[in-house]
């Protein structure tokens, strides 16, 4: 019986300690990225595998729907691809690449946030090919676009 009553002990401290790790051991604003995608996305997985290998912490959320999360993030309605992430409070539509990140994470410029120029062309893109990725561009806070970064 003592034994049964020490697990559970210990897997009550070791469930309250995962529930609080996060808050406990907060993720640094510049490593954290939230992608959020459709449920026909198949594109937003490869990409936050390509951004978890430059180091950063990835956290993937499948809404209903993007429309309040692009709301939210001030996204222009013209930026309508299968996912939209968050990073710093910028949106970032398109494959932007771990270095556009972390140039936003160091300059932290007055916008709403990038998007990979092909993502204004092409939307509904479902494939990562690093060779064809287009310029970046900036939005700033009126919704005009401005090159930024070339691919």
């Amino acid at each position: 019986m003592r034994v049964v009553a020490l697990i559970a002990v210990l897997g009550g401290a070791l469930a309250g300690l995962l529930t609080a790790w996060e808050r406990l051991f907060p993720i640094p604003e510049d490593k954290l990225v939230k992608v959020y995608f459709t449920h026909s996305c198949r594109c937003a997985h490869p990409w936050a595998r390509t951004l978890q290998a430059e180091g950063f912490v990835v956290r993937m959320f499948e809404p209903e729907t993007l429309r309040p999360t692009r709301a939210a993030l001030h996204t222009p309605e013209s930026l309508h691809g299968c996912h939209v992430a968050e990073f710093m409070g910028y949106f970032v539509e398109g494959h932007a690449p771990a270095a556009a990140l972390r140039r936003l994470a160091a300059e932290h410029p007055i916008a709403n946030g990038i998007a990979m120029e092909s993502s204004t062309l092409k939307a509904d893109s479902s494939v990562i090919n690093e060779a064809t990725q287009g310029s970046i561009v900036l939005i700033d806070r009126e919704g005009m676009s401005h090159p930024w970064m070339t691919g």
